[in-house]
């Protein structure tokens, strides 16, 4: 995989037409790079396993898709573990929070019943607490660094 950086292998790897995507996308985003995949999973897969490692935990809030679940479950067995709060509430939020957490993660800008995720607010929890990502996902496909 290491010599795909220096061309392009279509449809497994990288292309050029992806290639483009990508960066027109990062522009859009205003953003320093940008990687397009193929399902929504093989994202919320690559942001979870680059993110975290042994002893990190996941604080999932809300509602969170069937299959992220069963990943972040399957993550247990290299010790990452998570907690899920069902609450769109900021203070709870940060309550909720443990000194390992890593990734606040959610996947939509709302829960269920449409209360609204106050994603400024957890982007400036995040940045002050040093956590190294704030993931959303479907629908919002952004992983957002804090450094």
């Amino acid at each position: 995989m290491s010599k795909e950086q220096d061309h392009f292998v279509y449809t497994r790897g990288t292309n050029p037409t992806v290639h483009i995507a990508e960066q027109k996308l990062a522009e859009l985003e205003r953003g320093g790079a940008c990687k397009c995949f193929s399902s929504g999973m093989a994202a919320i897969s690559a942001a979870l396993l680059n993110s975290l490692k042994s002893g990190d935990h996941v604080l999932c809030i809300s509602n969170v898709y069937f299959s992220s679940m069963d990943l972040l479950t399957y993550m247990e067995k290299f010790n990452v573990s998570h907690f899920v709060i069902y609450s769109t509430n900021v203070a709870e939020t940060e309550e909720a929070l443990l000194s390992n957490t890593k990734v606040i993660y959610f996947e939509c800008p709302t829960d269920h019943n449409f209360r609204l995720i106050d994603m400024k607010t957890l982007g400036s929890l995040a940045k002050k607490e040093e956590f190294e990502r704030l993931l959303t996902t479907p629908g919002q496909h952004h992983c957002f660094k804090n450094h």
